[in-house]
């Protein structure tokens, strides 16, 4: 399992892979110039809740999230789906956990991905985002609309923190803003967030990658490894 998270500077699971990295440079070679005449590449999310949202707090989360991956670049297709319902390979697998980071993680961690399985899946821990908001932990705890719409715009921020690592697992942590290892509370606060050119252009590189990778698995391909 290799690891990206937010809420940490820890880092583990090595570099990407040589062959990952020339494959992007290819792309980025062959396709980066002309990409604003391409459609924005698909990313689809598929996320499946184990915390327990509430109905009003899931809908504005899955739209906080779909809104800040539109920023990136993408067009975003945002669904739930129970734990027992079957993966789909061109799915982004999003859980969110129901308690705080287990023994091998921070317990400040907000985030975490895996990469290399057929479906690739980031965890989110909304307990530990609503701590360092310093609000209620608790799914169903008392929460006021302001409380509320804190939360769900750091939530889609967290879960785009932690795509974007596993659209582009060459891109380092920034020193500041949506990238950073540990994000502000301004970022994760923030009625508006600045989003660089450079972090648009790798994620579009990255999220097109993938969805190439993606229709081949959904076409009994073999994966990009």
């Amino acid at each position: 399992m290799s690891e990206k998270s937010v809420g940490t500077a820890r880092r583990a699971g090595g570099m990407p892979s040589l062959r990952l990295c020339v494959l992007a440079l290819l792309v980025a070679g062959t396709s980066v110039a002309s990409a604003q005449d391409q459609d924005p590449p698909l990313v689809r999310l598929a996320l499946v809740d184990l915390y327990g949202l509430t109905p009003d707090v899931a809908a504005a989360s899955a739209a906080e999230t779909a809104a800040v991956l539109d920023r990136l670049g993408a067009r975003t297709e945002v669904r739930w789906k129970a734990p027992s319902d079957p993966d789909d390979p061109r799915d982004l697998r999003v859980v969110l956990m129901p308690g705080d980071p287990g023994r091998l993680l921070k317990r400040t961690v907000m985030g975490a991905v895996q990469r290399g399985a057929p479906t690739l899946t980031l965890w989110v821990f909304p307990r530990t985002v609503a701590a360092v908001l310093g609000l209620p932990t608790e799914a169903a705890g008392s929460r006021t609309p302001e409380e509320r719409a804190v939360f769900v715009r750091a939530f889609g921020r967290v879960v785009a923190h932690e795509v974007v690592h596993l659209m582009c697992p060459w891109r380092e942590h920034d020193a500041s803003g949506l990238m950073a290892a540990h994000m502000s509370q301004a970022t994760l606060r923030g009625v508006s967030f600045e989003v660089e050119a450079s972090l648009r252009r790798d994620f579009v590189l990255g999220a097109a990658v993938q969805a190439d990778r993606s229709l081949q698995l959904a076409r009994g391909g073999g994966p990009l490894d």
